[in-house]
């Protein structure tokens, strides 16, 4: 039987820590779907069709990943409908770690089949967020090293259009 993931996240923008755990994640499992999530209560950087387009150029050379947008609703729902075994989380610190076991506590029961497995990124990454990226950029810092080319470019565009 093939096995499935689901790595679900805004990826607003995809990080190197991101990439690294679905590297990873390609290693161990047979498929890996990549759900991109639009949370429209949240004030994106980059469009739900840009984040696709990025992710996708992203994870390119990853062979056994399939990008994907995420509808609306819950992400266990999702792994029952592309017949997923396993999500799967990155785990950078405490904080993460008790947030995410109270998310598969509720998975568990509404979908007791489908296990969770948590990554811890390589060490370089432990601090890194999307929102981490963001602030950095924002505030005029160097985040050539913490994205894949592809997202620095946007980051660098989108910053030049708004100037």
């Amino acid at each position: 039987m093939e096995q499935k993931v689901l790595f679900a996240g805004s990826f607003d923008p995809i990080t190197l820590g991101h990439v690294d755990l679905i590297k990873r994640a390609a290693k161990v499992f047979d498929h890996v779907y990549v759900a991109i999530a639009h949370n429209s209560e949240k004030q994106s950087y980059f469009s739900l069709e840009e984040k696709l387009s990025l992710v996708k150029e992203a994870l390119s050379s990853i062979s056994g990943v399939e990008v994907i947008v995420s509808p609306q609703g819950l992400t266990v729902d999702l792994a029952k409908k592309l017949d997923c075994q396993v999500l799967l989380r990155g785990i950078r610190n405490a904080q993460d770690l008790e947030y995410e076991a109270g998310i598969e506590a509720i998975n568990k029961e509404l979908a007791p089949n489908i296990e969770t497995v948590f990554l811890l990124p390589d060490p370089k990454y432990r601090y890194l967020s999307s929102s981490m990226v963001k602030a950095v950029f924002t505030a005029g810092g160097n985040i050539e090293r913490l994205v894949p080319n592809n997202v620095y470019q946007a980051l660098k565009s989108k910053q030049n259009q708004s100037n």
